[in-house]
Order: C-alpha cells, then structure tokens, then sequence
C-alpha cells in the first residue's frame, strides 16, 4: 500500500470515527429527552398541559435553531480564512438575547404565564440558543470526543432536572439545567466565550452579515419544523398537536440531531479545498434520496415500537398517521443536509433564496389545508412542501456548479 493510499485509509477512519461519536452524541442526548423528559411532561400535565409545553419548548427550538444554528454555521465557513473572532459572535449572540425578550414577553402574556414562569422561560431560550452555537468549540477543532462529553453533560443536566419536575411541576427546569450544564462545559474547556468577550475585530462587519444571512435563512426551516405545535395548537387544541407530535415523533428526532450533524459535514467540507462538479452533486442528491427511502421505512416500523411502549395510550388514534408523518421529517431532514453540502461551494444568499421559495409555497399550502382537513391534511401538505424544497436544492446546486463550470472553462480558453 502506497503512503498516499495509508493516508487517505486513515482520513476515511479519521471521518468514520468523527461521524460515530458525533452520533452517539446525538442519540444519548436526544434519547434522555425524547424518552425519559418529553414523556414525564405528558405523565404529570396530561395531554392538554403536554400540548402547552410543547408549543413554548418549539418557540425555544426556533430562536435556538435560528440564532444558534446561523453563528455556528457563519464560524465554522469563515474559520476556512481565519476571519472568525470570539466577540464577533458574542456580541452577535448578545443581540439574539435582546431579540428574544419581546418574544417570550409577548407571549407569556398572551398565554397568561406567570412573571416566575416568563423568567424560566427566556433563560431556557437563552441557553438553548448558546448550545446550539457552542459545540462549534469543538467541530472547529475536528474534536468529537468532546463533543461527546458536551452532549452526554447536557443530558445529564436534563436527567437532574426532570428529578426536580417531578416535584415542582415546573417544566422549565430540565431544560434550564441541560442547557446551563452545557454552557458550563465549554465555559470550563473551551476557548470561545474567552476574551476578548466583546471587543469587535476588523472582521465584525463581514461576521456580522454573514450571520444575519444566515439567520434569514435558517428561521423559515425552523418555523416548519415546529409548525405542528403552533399551528395545530392554535387551530385544533393542545391534544391535536400532541397526537401529530408522537406520530411523527422518531422522524422528527431524527430531523433533531441533523443539525449538530450538519455542523459535522460543515467542519470537514470547511477543511476540504477541492471542487464540486455535476456528478458529485448528483450522486449527494440520489444518496440522500435512498436514506429518505430507508429512513421513512425504519422510522415507520419504529413508530409502532416507540409509541406502544412510551405512549400506549395514544396508539389507536395515531397509528394511521405513522407514514405519511415521518416521511414529511426525513425529507425535511435530508433537505436541510444537501442544503449544508450546497453552503460549501454556494454563498449564504442561495440559502435565503430557497427559504424565501419554501415559506412562500408552506403559507399557501399548509394552513390551508390543515384548516379543511386537520391533521391529515398537516401531514400530507408537510410532506409535499418538504419534498419540493428538496427538488430546489437540487436544481439550485445544478445551475450554481453550471455557472461556476463555464467561468472556469471561458477562462481557460481564454488562455
């Protein structure tokens, strides 16, 4: 074996590894909520209470998703130059603070929160958003088993405070305690919240519209991957939007752990210097198109699993939704990973290019719908909408490499 061929054997196990860590990650952590949290919310409040919860936890998942998601994306391209500096992001993050104080006031009101339950609420927010940006600490640097650590000391956090729930009844807790002892992680270890906290580089400007950019582009995803609880809830009640929840729950798990996932792609992708072309494009589009196909079918079998032993009681009336609403979060999921893969190669505005399409064709089809035909009618419009952000991806990818081709083949004639 040639040194050249040792070298690419070990970068090949070197990605494995990182891919499997970065997994189990995922799994342990979204495991704890999804089996052991989300479930003793449903036990203690009831279906209507569970509901609730849901809908202020997917607000928190939408500024997280939003705010978190758009720094830590903006970090892990422009470390590609060097041109990410701690403050940049800090004061970035700073301002998604003060963005969030209207929000969660203006809702608590609205559902009639207690002033002691606004509070746990926006720091669960808060410190949701930071976790989501945070774990670039540690894709920055290709160390995933720090990664893992962050993951399973979060999860930790939420295991202690849902001990706490048990007697308080407050929902806020677990998700303040998982959160902060991620913070705390990185605040011990890491080497982004250090000085300068707040002092702005001579790379502020670009960071900065690079992460709004960004935030554009991640908020309309965010809003549809919790449009169940929200959407559902304001229309059909709490116990409509906790039985599409469960239905499609093993799906939208996965849709969960893609975004630290991505960030995994990002990192690697950030290091790489070669080129896309057509045929890499296409062989990504139909990879991901098969792991739809194999996903919704596992998920689907999972479902039956899932929902008999942690939901009993709901199966009977959920069960005819399995299909249609697990297919509608993969596709969501694997439309999110070829839009990280078109970051590489494509500038942050095709991002909001797409997003802007696809809120456009979610506000005219999915309300409409669901209004007419409940929850079936969620599940089946989800799922197309989901579907044909995929089928943009694509296409955008394909003439974004098109244009790039033919400058590099008018250059070299020109030569």
């Amino acid at each position: 074996m040639s040194l050249t061929d040792t070298i690419k054997n070990k970068f090949i196990k070197k990605i494995a590894s990182d891919f499997v860590l970065s997994a189990v990650a995922l799994v342990v952590f979204n495991g704890v909520v999804q089996f052991l949290v989300y479930p003793q919310f449903d036990k203690k409040l009831g279906a209507d209470g569970y509901g609730d919860v849901l809908f202020y936890i997917s607000v928190i998942s939408i500024m997280a998703s939003t705010f978190g998601t758009a720094a830590n994306y903006s970090r892990m391209v422009r470390s590609t130059t060097g041109a990410d500096r701690n403050a940049d992001y800090n004061r970035f993050l700073l301002i998604a603070a003060g963005i969030c104080i209207p929000v969660v006031i203006g809702i608590g009101i609205y559902t009639n929160l207690s002033v002691f339950y606004i509070l746990g609420f926006f720091l669960a927010m808060i410190l949701t958003i930071l976790r989501f940006y945070a774990d670039c600490e540690f894709k920055l640097n290709i160390n995933y088993r720090g990664f893992l650590l962050y993951y399973l000391v979060a999860a930790l956090g939420y295991v202690i405070g849902i001990l706490i729930f048990r007697f308080t009844s407050n929902w806020t807790i677990p998700l303040i305690m998982g959160e902060l002892f991620a913070l705390l992680f990185v605040l011990f270890f890491g080497k982004i919240f250090r000085s300068p906290v707040l002092k702005k580089s001579e790379f502020y400007a670009d960071s900065m519209k690079s992460m709004w950019i960004l935030t554009g582009a991640n908020i309309i995803p965010a809003i549809v991957l919790n449009a169940d609880r929200i959407l559902l809830k304001s229309m059909y009640g709490g116990e409509a939007a906790t039985q599409y929840y469960i239905a499609c729950l093993v799906g939208k798990t996965i849709s969960f752990v893609t975004t630290p996932l991505n960030g995994v792609m990002i990192g690697y992708l950030a290091k790489w210097n070669g080129r896309f072309t057509k045929k890499m494009w296409n062989l990504s589009s139909l990879a991901l198109f098969v792991v739809a196909i194999l996903a919704t079918a596992a998920c689907f079998v999972g479902s039956w699993v899932y929902v008999r032993l942690i939901y009993p009681d709901y199966l009977d009336e959920i069960k005819k939704y399995f299909l249609v609403a697990n297919c509608g979060q993969i596709f969501y999921f694997i439309g999110n990973s070829l839009m990280v893969i078109l970051l590489r190669f494509a500038e942050e505005k095709y991002q909001t290019l797409i997003n802007t399409l696809y809120a456009v064709i979610f506000v005219v089809a999915v309300p409409i719908l669901t209004k007419f035909f409940g929850i079936y009618g969620f599940a089946y419009s989800l799922l197309g909408v989901n579907f044909i952000k995929f089928c943009l991806v694509i296409a955008v990818g394909l003439i974004k490499i098109g244009k790039n081709e033919s400058v590099q083949l008018k250059s070299e004639d020109e030569i």
